[in-house]
């Protein structure tokens, strides 16, 4: 048994100082710009991989001219990788009160950071990330950012989704709000319960949902908005048609342990809370 163990572990000598090299190829797709997130030279990047693979027998990539494609066992390797190195991060994080103190990495609209994530988060240091919606699932895998809130989750069989709720849109602005057709600020960052068939007048887009609420706050504009983030900002419900609700979700890497971590225990703590924040 011990041998077995011995013969595993030189085997994996082998292969570990290259896969710090081979994760930031596969994820950037791209030798310069891996290169430069890891201080070397994109001819030593290139080798290191190349000794992987020949290790390995296979190849990790499909290389056309510049481009770098990972290959389906590329794809395999990377996720063992991930996972190694986020389970060695997450048991020497819970080692020391130092990297127990480290910033937790959340992103997602900043209201909804700030009303769920700080509520929720006692001693711990939140670090807001704005990431679109598009790049969400992308920066969780890749270790990122630990918690993402968001309207639209969708299903990834490599991330944990949890519904937080189902939130109550208003059409909402301040007296500041002049007579006749409303002009709207308008949130492209996620659902806002706003009728598809409905036409109307649109002043202002923004991926920013933050900008959106001020912008009603201090201007004549309307919006398309959670109730509980216009109470927050001294909105009145306005005019307009009755609004979809929207779901919102706590989205995170699943847990490797059966010991909660920090990390696990503020993620349980934002889905407890989060029935009476959204309400």
């Amino acid at each position: 048994m011990l041998g077995s163990a011995v013969d595993r572990a030189l085997r994996l000598t082998r292969f570990w100082n290259w896969l710090p090299a081979f994760r930031a190829v596969a994820e950037t797709e791209h030798l310069p710009t891996a290169a430069r997130l890891l201080h070397v030279t994109p001819s030593a990047l290139s080798r290191s991989v190349r000794q992987l693979e020949d290790a390995l027998g296979q190849a990790l990539f499909v290389r056309r001219n510049r481009a770098l494609r990972l290959t389906p066992a590329g794809r395999e390797v990377l996720a063992a990788v991930r996972e190694a190195m986020r389970g060695l991060d997450d048991r020497l994080g819970r080692a020391g009160d130092a990297a127990a103190r480290e910033p937790v990495r959340i992103a997602g609209p900043s209201p909804w950071v700030v009303a769920l994530a700080l509520a929720s988060a006692g001693d711990a240091v939140v670090d807001h990330h704005a990431v679109p919606e598009s790049e969400l699932a992308a920066r969780l895998l890749r270790g990122q950012v630990d918690l993402a809130v968001t309207t639209r989750a969708h299903a990834d069989d490599r991330l944990a989704i949890a519904r937080l709720g189902a939130v109550r849109q208003v059409v909402a602005g301040s007296a500041r709000r002049r007579r006749g057709e409303p002009r709207f600020a308008v949130w492209t960052g996620g659902a806002d319960g706003w009728p598809a068939e409905r036409p109307r007048t649109v002043a202002l887009t923004s991926p920013d949902l933050d900008a959106v609420l001020q912008a009603c706050a201090t201007t004549a504009l309307v919006a398309a908005v959670p109730a509980v983030l216009a109470r927050a900002r001294g909105l009145a419900r306005v005019a307009g048609p009755a609004l979809a609700p929207t779901a919102l979700y706590l989205v995170r890497r699943p847990p490797l342990a059966s010991t909660p971590s920090p990390l696990d225990q503020l993620a349980a703590r934002i889905i407890a809370a989060a029935p009476r924040l959204l309400g």
